[in-house]
């Protein structure tokens, strides 16, 4: 098309695509794709590199590296790397953007005693290098026996030569199973820099703190092993590939975690069917209650029409009447409007809960057990707050503690506060077991932190006799 414009125009056709000559008069200049002056050029990364310069030649025309601030020492460990087979260089391509991607495969074996126990794994603490230098054995799945797998290397190879190179000088060392029980890739252990394709597949690139700006696409293979023949208690082993010498421990996964848990200070029991002996007749009188009030007060012809409009609300907010109710009114499924929420009639907002005391059947909740109230009064003794949470009305939680004669248990944190006994209205317009509503109960009570003595839970026992 634009030959036959040029053409009735007299001028010159335009050259071909790919070409390099210039139109006269215009500064329109076409080049090859594989020409570095082509806007959308970027270079093909090397089979093989000759050298570190000639890496390095790679990386910095690539323009996503900052290679130039990489020290001698960065340039040549990762020359290093290419050169033994322990990692490649790619492009991976999404669009017309591309990126320069260091892809390694590595192993993580976790190692048991054949011996026992069971589920205590070994870990390692310190690794002392060669020069001097310490490095902690670090946490999680970064402190196994750990190994880079070759290209063309099956990883199940790499994790028998790395638990060798670990362990075997030690002489009862034997490996008697090994099994793989993962496959992670790098968007699981480390920082996502950004999403690529290449050939269809995904792969999540991820930082690498050692090489600066070079993305990294990580393949963990995690084993678990047996091995006998190892110190029951703590060791160290020298890597006779590195020099370095590496302490290690053993651990078990479930005290670790328990060493890390907090003190308890702060105990939040719901009330119905918790601190008493379960009382289904008590529920239902409850939900008869409520279909009550929206009858005599809320003006619903009768109970039906009261259930058939509260059911779709409690459903979602099961026993928080108040907020199933407040919820309805919002919708507009009352007869009158603005009942519970603002106007004239407000006050039937706070009478709810006192309509509850006055009509529930208390009769059918007896006494707590001595049991229970003996279990109660130690943790109070420890010094642990107990927190009355309900998404009944407030007033319903104080008769209902009153009722089962645990009250004083519950006391007020200061003079002029209320006791550490909260209902629906103390956390709208959230209600259980919606994580806001717990926050909003602890942080009235966490206003003044108590210190708890070492070890005071360990002396709290909860157990009912129902």
């Amino acid at each position: 098309m634009l030959a036959l414009l040029a053409r009735l125009r007299s001028e010159a056709p335009p050259p071909p695509y790919g070409s390099s000559a210039h139109v006269p008069g215009t500064s329109n200049v076409n080049f090859p794709i594989t020409d570095p002056a082509h806007p959308l050029y970027f270079p093909t990364a090397p089979t093989k590199y000759e050298s570190p310069q000639e890496l390095k030649d790679f990386l910095k025309a690539t323009e996503r590296v900052p290679v130039s601030r990489w020290s001698d020492d960065q340039l040549q460990e990762l020359y290093k790397e290419l050169e033994e087979g322990i990692c490649k260089i790619v492009v991976l391509h999404k669009g017309w953007h591309k990126l320069p991607v260091r892809i390694l495969t590595v192993t993580n074996t976790r190692v048991y005693r054949t011996e026992g126990p069971k589920d205590v794994h070994l870990v390692r603490t310190m690794t002392t290098n060669r020069d001097g230098s310490t490095v902690n054995g670090g946490e999680g799945r970064f402190n196994l026996v750990a190994g880079a797998v070759t290209l063309g290397i099956s990883p199940e190879v790499e994790a028998m030569h790395s638990l060798a190179e670990n362990l075997a000088e030690l002489p009862a060392f034997a490996l008697d199973e090994l099994e793989v029980v993962s496959v992670l890739d790098s968007s699981n252990l480390q920082e996502g820099m950004g999403m690529f394709e290449d050939e269809g597949v995904k792969l999540e690139t991820c930082k690498d703190e050692r090489y600066p700006g070079l993305a990294c696409v990580f393949t963990v293979y995690l084993y678990e092993a047996k091995v006998s023949g190892l110190p029951a208690g703590e060791f160290s082993t020298t890597n006779p590939a590195t020099g370095a010498v590496n302490e290690w421990a053993w651990e078990d996964p479930l005290q670790t975690e328990r060493a890390k848990w907090r003190p308890i200070t702060t105990i939040i029991m719901d009330l119905d069917n918790t601190l008493n002996e379960r009382q289904d007749s008590l529920l239902k009188a409850n939900k008869a209650t409520l279909l009550r009030f929206m009858v005599e007060k809320l003006k619903f012809k009768d109970e039906a029409a009261a259930l058939q409009t509260i059911a779709p609300y409690l459903e979602t907010y099961s026993e928080g009447f108040l907020k199933s109710l407040l919820m309805a009114e919002t919708d507009g499924k009352f007869p009158d409007s603005k009942v519970l929420i603002g106007g004239s009639k407000g006050q039937l907002f706070k009478g709810f809960g006192e309509y509850f005391v006055q009509t529930t059947p208390w009769g059918w909740l007896s006494v707590a057990s001595a049991q229970l109230k003996l279990g109660l009064e130690a943790c109070a003794t420890a010094q642990l707050k107990l927190i009355g949470f309900s998404n009944m009305p407030h007033a319903y939680a104080v008769q209902f503690l009153a009722r089962l004669g645990l009250s004083e248990l519950f006391p007020s944190d200061k003079p002029w506060m209320e006791p550490r006994i909260f209902g629906i209205e103390d956390v709208l317009p959230d209600v259980k077991p919606e994580k806001r509503a717990f926050d909003r109960v602890l942080r009235q009570v966490w206003e003044r932190r108590e210190k708890l003595s070492p070890g005071a839970s360990r002396h709290c026992r909860l157990r009912s006799s129902m």
